[in-house]
């Protein structure tokens, strides 16, 4: 049973003409947008319409919702994902640390959950630390600016603890040639 009143609706023929729906099917009067009746078309050639035209209105703009709706939920979705693999990446001095094989090495630390490393270079009186080129390799990995690698590098014992910034990584260090360069790196 039609819930859709009897009167003139665009014709769902797709002609430029109103038809009339009678409460219980399409008619075939139809009349132009100056309100006069136009002949009826052969009904052979009419072809089967469906009879709730107020429906299929109701209907377009529920599609466009549901796409609106789920476009809505894709975009949330990518950006879930997207935080999710930003939160489990390492940070930079871990990816470094892990890089060099540091857990492994006498005088390396990682802390604050790979936010902070320390390092301590082994000396001419030191029996433990790491040697130049597992510093090195550190430093590579972390991709310091060669300006704060010549800073550290000609840094003497009478200088005391020394820092600089780069990148977002705040790094301070200190040199005695007994006890060598110790650093400590933070992001």
């Amino acid at each position: 049973m039609s819930t859709t009143p009897a009167g003139w609706y665009p014709d769902p023929a797709g002609s430029p003409n109103a038809r009339f729906w009678d409460g219980e099917a399409w008619t075939s009067q139809l009349r132009g947008h100056d309100g006069v009746e136009v002949p009826a078309p052969d009904p052979e050639l009419v072809p089967v319409l469906d009879p709730e035209p107020a429906d299929e209105a109701k209907r377009r703009p529920r599609r466009a919702l549901f796409l609106i709706a789920g476009a809505a939920v894709i975009v949330i979705a990518a950006v879930v994902v997207l935080v999710i693999t930003q939160a489990n990446k390492p940070s930079r001095l871990q990816a470094a640390f892990d890089e060099c094989g540091m857990e492994k090495r006498v005088g390396a630390e990682i802390t604050d959950d790979g936010h902070t490393v320390l390092l301590d270079q082994k000396g001419e009186e030191d029996a433990d630390g790491l040697d130049i080129i597992e510093v090195g390799c550190f430093l590579y990995a972390v991709d310091v600016p060669s300006s704060v690698s010549a800073q550290m590098d000609s840094t003497r014992a009478l200088d005391g603890r020394q820092s600089a910034e780069f990148d977002g990584i705040k790094v301070s260090w200190v040199y005695h040639p007994d006890s060598g360069i110790d650093m400590i790196f933070e992001d």
